[in-house]
Order: structure tokens, then C-alpha cells, then sequence
């Protein structure tokens, strides 16, 4: 069975990904204030499978791994929206662009005459660190796809996991 019809048929889905600790620290300092604030982060890879989970099963849990941090998942948000491939001039994609941490507002998401960077931006809310005692290593996860754990040289920017239970 493809990876597609799983997600469509289990809503026991989840992403996993990584992210700089700067900016999970901003999105924190954000949802400590409000929860439910929308905070916009950019991917360069198009994350198709994490848009398929969000459109047919509403928000999914997305686990975060910090840049330079070997298997931690220290972080944890709700993902709530996945553009992919957006466009640039599209009056979407300029209201996700104002939901970005205060850090990455000055970032060139869009080079003149160059590939666009953001082939994904992703929206979260409630993001939060998780305390010393229920961080767990991203191999406790499984991959949707294949229900084995995560590789321990996980270094991609997605992947497709189940829940982690409890949390």
C-alpha cells in the first residue's frame, strides 16, 4: 500500500522534522503568549505527504529535532496548514509570510533570477519544549511508511511518523 492510501485510511499520523533551535525559541516565546497564534516556517523540499495528512485529518501533531542535536525530540507543535510549492505573489502565500518568527521576516525567501527557497511553508501553533522527562530519541518513532523506527542518521526535512504516545 502507498504511503498516500495509509494516510488517507489512519488518522494515527505525524511529522517529524528539524528545525533551528533560534527559531523554535521564537515560536515558543510566541505560543507562551498565545497558543494559538499561527507561526509560518519555510522548507525547501515540497512536503506533499505532510499536506495529504493535514487536508484529510485536520491538524497533526509535528514533532521538532533541533539543527546540530543528534536524536532529541525536544519540541513539539501542532501543524495546522502545508503549502506547497507556494507562489510567490499569491495573496495566501503574503499572509503566511507575515505569520513568520520576528528572525526570518528579513530572510530572501524569493532570489531574483533563482530557484524559490520555500518549496513548503509549513503553519504551526502551541509550539512548546517538552520537559527534560518526556523528550524522547526520534528512533522511539516509526516511520508511517514502513512502521520501522526512524533511522538514527535521520537528517531530511520530513518525515511521515506515527504519533508518539504518551506526550
Amino acid at each position: 500500500m502507498s504511503i498516500e492510501a495509509k494516510i488517507k485510511r489512519n488518522p494515527n499520523v505525524a511529522v517529524l522534522c528539524r528545525n533551528h533551535e533560534n527559531l523554535l525559541k521564537e515560536a515558543i516565546a510566541i505560543s507562551a503568549y498565545d497558543p494559538s497564534e499561527k507561526i509560518a516556517f519555510r522548507e525547501g523540499k515540497p512536503w506533499k505527504s505532510a499536506k495529504l495528512a493535514v487536508d484529510t485529518h485536520g491538524p497533526r501533531p509535528i514533532y521538532f529535532v533541533p539543527v546540530g542535536e543528534p536524536l532529541s525530540v525536544r519540541y513539539v507543535a501542532t501543524l495546522e496548514q502545508v503549502v506547497v510549492r507556494p507562489a510567490k505573489d499569491a495573496p495566501t502565500t503574503k499572509a503566511l509570510l507575515d505569520m513568520v518568527v520576528p528572525s526570518a521576516k528579513s530572510e530572501d525567501w524569493w532570489p531574483v533570477g533563482g530557484k524559490p527557497k520555500a518549496k513548503t511553508i509549513y503553519v504551526v501553533s502551541n509550539c512548546h519544549e517538552l520537559e527534560k522527562e518526556k523528550q524522547f530519541p526520534f528512533t522511539d518513532l516509526e516511520l508511517f511508511e514502513s512502521d520501522r523506527p526512524v533511522d538514527p542518521g535521520f537528517i531530511r526535512s520530513y518525515a511521515i511518523v506515527h504519533k508518539h504516545h504518551p506526550l
